[in-house]
């Protein structure tokens, strides 16, 4: 190596509420090129179990 660092670029959510806002997040963390995206808590899992997606079902 050449004695340069390479910093690296995490992102951490707390309980975030919902997939949408995850989704979202995960979207911005591409465009900015992080490296990781972390959450915690269990708002998203419970409401990850409800979302639905119309398109999905056949629906329009």
């Amino acid at each position: 190596m050449n004695g340069k660092t390479q910093s690296k670029v995490s992102l951490g959510l707390i309980n975030p509420k919902t997939p949408e806002n995850i989704g979202a997040v995960m979207r911005a963390a591409g465009c900015f090129q992080a490296d990781a995206v972390f959450y915690t808590g269990e708002r998203y899992d419970r409401a990850a179990r409800f979302n639905t997606d119309e398109h999905a079902l056949g629906s329009e």
